[in-house]
């Protein structure tokens, strides 16, 4: 988490630091109920509706939805948790069009945002780099397949 010195050094009031920092919080639940996934696992036991990593942020909690279970958005887009495991990015408006694969599995997943959050703080280090930052986070998702999900996840790195 950025130090609250370091964001006033950017001019930002205690509101605006605040608010950014809180993207880096996750507040542990009091409960959580049954779950089969380590995704669900972490949105039910932490509240992960501050976190953001570049275009995926968690819902407030799990939400069962056509297809699976609803755990976080890419942008507009559903990502939800398939009855085999696996983890898709659903589109928001239109159910016609095909999802789109994100992990074989949630703990890939969860592997793979950790990478690209790494790469995306880092940025510096990975300039100019995307394609690679994309192969590997595929790779740890488990899927060639998913790299168009981890190309707009990590953007123009």
């Amino acid at each position: 988490m950025p130090r609250a010195k370091d964001l006033a050094e950017y001019g930002l009031d205690a509101d605006e630091i605040e608010e950014i920092q809180s993207a880096f919080d996750a507040k542990p639940r009091n409960s959580g109920g049954p779950v089969s996934t380590e995704v669900e696992r972490l949105v039910t036991a932490f509240d992960c509706s501050a976190v953001a990593i570049g275009i995926v942020r968690f819902d407030s909690g799990v939400v069962p939805t056509q297809g699976g279970v609803r755990f976080g958005f890419c942008e507009a887009d559903p990502l939800v948790v398939d009855h085999e495991r696996k983890i898709w990015m659903l589109h928001h408006d239109s159910p016609e069009v095909a999802p789109m694969a994100c992990a074989e599995s949630s703990e890939q997943f969860l592997d793979a945002l950790l990478f690209a959050a790494e790469a995306i703080v880092n940025r510096v280090k990975w300039k100019g780099r995307g394609l690679e930052i994309v192969h590997q986070c595929s790779e740890r998702a488990g899927s060639a397949t998913c790299r168009d999900f981890f190309r707009s996840v990590v953007g123009g790195l």
